[in-house]
């Protein structure tokens, strides 16, 4: 039986001021819509490594990378 997905919580800043929040945010909306993080980056045309960093908020991802997850 596949893992089901565990909801994040969304981040209580007021403002996106740093990839940290940014990845928080992204985190919460992924999986609040119940997708796995393969998932959510084949749609977005990312990495699952890509995808995983922007959400623990590292600060070297590329701009790119990250607009691809609107």
């Amino acid at each position: 039986m596949a893992k089901k997905v565990t909801s994040s919580k969304m981040p209580q800043a007021q403002f996106i001021n740093d990839a940290h929040v940014l990845g928080l945010l992204i985190k919460a909306k992924r999986t609040a819509m119940g997708m796995k993080l393969a998932d959510c980056a084949a749609l977005c045309n990312v990495g699952i490594n890509t995808l995983s960093r922007i959400e623990n908020g590292n600060k070297n991802c590329t701009l790119a990378a990250t607009f691809a997850l609107r």
